[in-house]
């Protein structure tokens, strides 16, 4: 095999790494979306980068991007875990078995980050253990439809060795059209699949709508205005007074909870004499 060739083949195998790792977190985060939302992979992983990653580092994000750094972390998590993919997929022309075992390592590795979470179930792994399996079949078959299955066996399997010193032809892989053609195909179904996911995650958001919906009774006696006298007029200070429209959440979470106020609950309970439990309408009909 010249340089050329090989080079060719391992452009093929970087393809099948990255197709595969589209293929591994789209299915699990549509699946994790629809059932179980908090487990799913890309948001798990960046979930547990965020304590890791130094002040120095995320302050600069969170001032340039705002609230949408979540958005940014997740796609920064997105991107490496494709890199990883990529170079796997490099090393699988010379040592396909090594390449599929270290894959199955890297999926594994939201698997443990999930499995740690305090919340965590005990079905929560289910979604990513099927993006694995998904993952692997796509490799595996890109792989053997993408490169010589012989020369890519030759170092993990010496017993092969003599027939390609006889000059025995490797399978001939599909021609670059087809190959890329079907790598293209897969890699889009799994973005696709992580596309879905995400609108999984927005449907999901429909309580949020009815928060924003809530209307909150009129007090019956309004606070006094704020004298003028809070306000120091000094360049450089903030106002005592921060307008709502200029508030924006910046926290450590990457997918806080949304209650539906139909179904908030409030329960005082432990040591008191008689248990309650007041709704968001016990709440609101309560004097302001």
């Amino acid at each position: 095999m010249n340089r050329k060739t090989r080079a060719t083949h391992r452009f093929r195998g970087v393809v099948a790494g990255i197709a595969a790792a589209l293929m591994m977190f789209g299915l699990a985060d549509l699946i994790a979306r629809a059932f179980t939302p908090s487990a799913a992979p890309l948001l798990t992983l960046g979930q547990a980068i965020i304590p890791l990653a130094p002040p120095a580092a995320i302050k600069p994000v969170i001032a340039l991007f705002g609230d949408n750094d979540k958005l940014v972390l997740v796609l920064s998590t997105g991107l490496g875990a494709i890199v990883v993919a990529g170079l796997i997929g490099a090393l699988a022309v010379s040592r396909r078995r090594l390449a599929t075992r270290l894959l199955v390592v890297a999926g594994l590795v939201p698997v443990i980050v999930i499995i740690i979470r305090p919340e965590a179930g005990a079905f929560d792994v289910i979604p990513t253990f099927i993006g694995i399996a998904a993952g692997i079949a796509v490799f595996v078959m890109l792989l053997r439809l993408g490169t010589p299955q012989t020369l890519a066996e030759a170092v993990d399997r010496p017993d092969i060795a003599p027939s390609i010193a006889r000059g025995s032809q490797p399978s001939d892989p599909l021609s670059r059209r087809r190959f890329f053609g079907l790598a293209g195909a897969l890699g889009a179904i799994g973005a696709v699949t992580i596309a879905a996911g995400q609108t999984v995650a927005s449907l999901a958001q429909d309580a949020g709508a009815a928060v924003a919906k809530l209307v909150l009774p009129t007090p019956a006696k309004k606070a006094a205005a704020v004298p003028a006298a809070a306000s120091t007029g000094v360049d450089g200070t903030v106002p005592f007074v921060t307008e709502a429209k200029d508030f924006y959440r910046i926290d450590t979470v990457l997918s806080p909870p949304v209650i539906d106020p139909e179904q908030w609950s409030l329960r005082i309970h432990g040591m008191v004499e008689n248990e309650l439990t007041l709704t968001m309408d016990d709440v609101l009909d309560l004097p302001l």
